[in-house]
């Protein structure tokens, strides 16, 4: 009797392993459920909660996820490699994106499909290759349009993610261009996913891109129409300053990298001018006085100009070189948007603090 009760016992903590599992041959093609509220797990053997499963030997997986227009689909992965590559997802934009170990962040993707690939490549099995996803399902739910009208010539207009649908409107025969500004802790970028970018102004107009993307990017994000929108699902929850700015494209030819940046009040701030391909472009909002206060990093082969509230010669205010910048420090710098404008090439490393007072 007692070395039963030892067994139930042993057993009950004991963990055996299942076998580790095949791909289907050629791609495998997962539709929703018919109830959207059923998330979708992948092995359909696996299920949240238990350990991920090993991926068999040999095994180049191809997989397929529609999704619904209307709908969009909330995916965690659950990965567990001894190397960096081999697992990859596609967006509808054909973006592609490195899936990592320890990545709890989900993705989000909208319709029609995105696109999934990871494989084993040795020739024997062992636990080296662990992968699994857990799909949610979404509708998008009847929102209000912020609708946001562009006048090229103007600055760009900043936008604090929010519940509505924000659409960007230029004018007739103009594009809209779309930049992403950083965020002040680096470290939940990967929040920016929870975001969709329409080349139109509706849900069902064409997805051309993630905060996240562009952010990467530190290009603008072109439109080629006249309008442009985007939604943030829950970011409002997360975030209560701009992560996104939109502007006609014709006022972004200029730079190469147009980017915003977010810095947290009283304390210093390190906001990198990348000139690595010539001529750049930092935005930052904010209602406090800005003050350059000192630069890690000055490329010898770049002028810095800095502007208030536009990028104008009625707004400029201070031209920072190599040889006289350390004279005009610290610099103060008013205006609701601040432009740091990097004309030539290479990186400066600029130090600013933000303060309510003068």
């Amino acid at each position: 009797m007692i070395s039963t009760r030892i067994f139930f016992i042993l057993s009950a903590f004991l963990y055996i392993p299942a076998a580790a599992y095949k791909c289907p041959e050629g791609v495998d093609v997962i539709n929703p459920p018919s109830d959207l509220e059923t998330p979708t797990f992948y092995p359909d053997t696996w299920s949240e909660g238990q350990p991920i499963p090993s991926l068999d030997s040999n095994q180049h997986c191809f997989t397929t996820v529609n999704v619904p227009s209307g709908f969009y689909a909330n995916v965690i992965f659950y990965r567990d490699f001894t190397t960096d590559s081999g697992s990859y997802v596609t967006y509808p934009n054909n973006r592609i994106t490195r899936i990592v170990n320890n990545d709890s962040y989900p993705f989000y993707f909208t319709s029609p499909q995105f696109n999934i690939n990871f494989q084993n490549p040795k020739n024997i099995t062992d636990s080296s290759y662990k992968f699994a996803f857990k799909i949610r399902w979404g509708k998008f739910p009847p929102v209000p349009e912020r609708l946001i009208n562009i006048d090229r010539g103007n600055p760009p207009v900043a936008i604090v993610p929010n519940s509505d649908l924000t659409v960007f409107i230029a004018n007739p025969n103009s594009q809209i261009s779309l930049m992403a500004f950083s965020l002040v802790n680096s470290s939940q970028t990967p929040l920016l996913r929870q975001s969709a970018i329409y080349g139109g102004d509706s849900f069902d107009s064409e997805f051309i891109g993630t905060l996240d993307q562009v952010l990467a990017s530190k290009y603008p994000l072109t439109a080629y129409q006249n309008r442009l929108s985007v939604y943030t699902f829950d970011l409002k929850n997360h975030f209560n300053y701009p992560l996104f700015m939109g502007q006609d494209t014709q006022d972004t030819r200029e730079y190469v990298f147009y980017t915003g940046a977010n810095c947290a009040d009283h304390v210093n701030c390190v906001v990198l001018l990348d000139g690595l391909f010539g001529n750049s472009l930092t935005v930052t909002d904010s209602e406090h006085i800005e003050h350059v206060k000192g630069f890690n990093t000055f490329s010898s082969t770049a002028v810095i100009n800095v502007y208030e509230s536009h990028v104008a010669n009625t707004s400029f205010i201070a031209s920072l070189t190599p040889d006289n910048y350390f004279r005009q420090l610290p610099l103060k710098v008013g205006g609701i948007m601040k432009f740091y404008e990097l004309k030539g090439y290479g990186s400066c490393e600029m130090i600013i603090q933000r303060s309510s007072f003068f």
